[in-house]
């Protein structure tokens, strides 16, 4: 799934490396998301954080920057993508 998300993603922007990325979600898929991000070269991409734990569970990828979480209005019309991967059941 995660794979899928940045696949498609390039395929619409094209690389990602000169995009805004930003990636909600610190579960298994996010993490998944974070590596392809990463392996991608994308150098613009932020992680919005709901607890500190968070960055321990993405501790395997380099996070380029954490913002609160919700994403604030800045962050929300920084990004040229968002790659969405929760458990929630509200949007």
């Amino acid at each position: 799934m995660a794979f899928a998300a940045i696949d498609l993603a390039e395929r619409i922007f094209g690389k990602l490396a000169d995009r805004n990325v930003l990636l909600i979600g610190a579960g298994e898929t996010s993490q998944l998301a974070a590596k392809y991000v990463a392996e991608s070269g994308l150098a613009r991409w932020r992680v919005p954080i709901v607890r500190l734990s968070v960055p321990s569970a993405l501790a395997g990828v380099r996070l380029r920057q954490t913002v609160p979480f919700p994403p604030r209005a800045e962050d929300l019309a920084w990004q040229n993508v968002i790659i969405s991967a929760t458990s929630s059941p509200e949007p």
